[in-house]
């Protein structure tokens, strides 16, 4: 246990503290609520999109599609099962109707690749698995997550994007729904799927190399600008000349305390059951190969705070960024301690499992 807890400290407190430093950039106005839409925009336009066309069109492939289809079967399981619990955990908390599409959104969409993949690093190097090096394990790990990114991004984009908009689907323009983070990742599928294709960006001597390596360098910026948004929007628009701050927050940006409860209820604590369940089923059934880390991958990805990126899609469509940020941020926070002791029990799972 008390590794764990480094662990998770170390994986979640680097959130948190790069959330405080957008709070402090806020706080002295150089974070105004316009630079915060335009930077959403920049990380949706640019960022976002190198980020996945890069990873996947690496990771992907016919073939770890086939083998692994579990694990990429555990995206809708799990958005389903979180949407539902979202959903019935805001009625029975009697959440405002205006706040249900946020709390039921941050209950079924966690934060699927920035925070797993230096968790499960961190878990790797100080776990054995039986007939692995420590490098090995967490090669394996940063593979499982990636192959989890492969549905859970397109599902992200396409299904919590037009939903955190406010409109019914028919009053949707298309491009709410062909959003540039969802080209992204058919671009990057398309890629990894079209051998001639893929030998051209990807591999020693790819004549395109250089266009993968541009991508990754703005997907660099992506985690960082997320978290610096997050905190940002804590404190709404600054009070500075020409922002228009008031001293009371209009209705639309309150959170009460039942927001926080719904979300925290719903993403830390609901959704780990729903994880555990899929991950036992499966393994029984011959679902998942019998791989003590992916079965962990699985697990931790059910377990996650929510997503930054519900932060960006708030900022995007102009409503709901302030209570999002603020449930996010107790989540975060709350994360230490939940991400900590789930882990503890996935571990002693995964370990006794055959």
């Amino acid at each position: 246990m008390p590794q764990l807890l480094h662990v998770s400290l170390n994986a979640t407190l680097q959130l948190v503290l790069c959330a405080l430093v957008g709070v402090l950039l806020a706080r002295r106005g150089l974070f105004t609520r316009d630079a915060r839409r335009s930077l959403a925009k920049v990380i949706m336009w640019a960022m976002l999109p190198a980020l996945l066309i890069a990873s996947l069109g690496q990771e992907a492939s016919p073939e770890t599609v086939r083998q692994y289809l579990g694990v990429m079967l555990a995206v809708p399981v799990l958005v389903l099962c979180g949407f539902l619990a979202g959903r019935l955990l805001a009625l029975l908390l009697r959440i405002p109707a205006d706040l249900r599409p946020l709390v039921t959104a941050a209950s079924t969409f966690g934060n699927a690749s920035y925070v797993p993949l230096p968790f499960l690093a961190a878990i790797c190097a100080t776990t054995a698995f039986p007939g692995l090096t420590a490098e090995q394990a967490t090669a394996r790990s940063v593979t499982y997550v990636s192959l989890y990114l492969m549905c859970y991004s397109p599902t992200l984009w396409c299904v919590g994007f037009p939903y955190l908009s406010g409109k019914r689907l028919r009053d949707l323009r298309l491009a709410q729904i062909v959003n540039p983070p969802l080209m992204g990742s058919a671009i990057g599928v398309t890629i990894a799927f079209i051998p001639p294709l893929h030998d051209a960006f990807f591999g020693d001597g790819a004549p395109l190399a250089v266009v993968i390596d541009t991508l990754r360098l703005l997907a660099k910026g992506v985690f960082p600008c997320a978290l610096l948004l997050l905190g940002a929007n804590l404190c709404g628009a600054p009070q500075t000349a020409g922002d228009g701050a008031g001293d009371s927050l209009p209705a639309s940006d309150r959170c009460p305390l039942n927001g926080y409860l719904c979300v925290i209820a719903g993403k830390l604590l609901v959704m780990p059951l729903f994880g555990l369940a899929y991950t036992w089923l499966a393994w029984k059934s011959g679902l998942i190969p019998h791989d003590p880390i992916l079965a962990l991958v699985i697990l931790v990805e059910s377990a996650v705070p929510p997503a930054n990126n519900l932060i960006i899609m708030c900022q995007t469509h102009g409503r709901g960024e302030l209570p999002m940020s603020r449930m996010l941020f107790a989540a975060y926070c709350t994360s230490i301690a939940t991400l900590t002791l789930w882990t503890s029990l996935f571990l002693r799972l995964v370990m006794s499992l055959d």
